[in-house]
């Protein structure tokens, strides 16, 4: 058994009862038009930054909503095949997300887990992974409210 097993996750289009539904620029989201854009980022930047990682020993769960568009599954699928550390998850919008986060935790068998939050917009230097690794111990183990 590994002692620690490193968990990356990733909200991508998940509703949220209280938004509006529009930036603070007042552009709408989670249009076609806004997945679109998002998909496009996210492949271009994001999907690279982490299927290029130096150290592979990590998992990525990347939350999706249950409400999206089949061509944007069709996608996703495509980055499943693409990465295999890449794991797509289907929740009921914001509300499901930190429930399902926990349950997943929960399954992990390692005696210490680490995750880092990661926007579907941003990027990892191709070390970040590693550096991690690299950190772990014991006496460095600090809770953020996942469980």
């Amino acid at each position: 058994m590994e002692e620690f097993q490193h968990i990356i996750i990733t909200r991508f289009n998940l509703r949220n009862h209280q938004w509006t539904n529009r930036t603070k620029n007042d552009t709408p989201i989670l249009t076609e038009s806004w997945l679109e854009d998002r998909f496009d980022l996210f492949e271009n930047f994001c999907f690279l930054s982490v299927r290029n990682q130096t150290n592979t020993n990590f998992q990525w769960w990347v939350f999706f909503d249950t409400e999206t568009p089949m061509r944007f599954r069709d996608r996703i699928s495509e980055f499943e095949r693409r990465f295999h550390r890449f794991t797509a998850l289907f929740v009921d919008g914001m509300d499901a997300f930190l429930p399902a986060v926990q349950h997943r935790l929960a399954l992990c068998k390692a005696p210490y887990i680490m995750t880092s939050r990661l926007d579907n917009d941003d990027c990892l230097h191709k070390d970040y992974v590693q550096s991690g690794a690299a950190t772990v111990c014991p006496s460095n183990v600090l809770g953020f409210g996942y469980y």
